[in-house]
């Protein structure tokens, strides 16, 4: 029996939850990303 979960389906990054404030201003708020290997992914800002 082989347990391993696929690759396709692993995550390379992951994300949860993220918040970042600068002083009173919120830049993220509750971000959350997953990345899994082969995906192709642009984060524009």
């Amino acid at each position: 029996m082989n347990n391993k979960t696929p690759l396709s389906t692993q995550s390379l990054i992951e994300v949860k939850n993220l918040s970042f404030n600068r002083g009173e201003r919120v830049i993220y708020d509750n971000i959350s990303l997953n990345i899994r290997r082969g995906q192709i992914t642009a984060i524009m800002g």
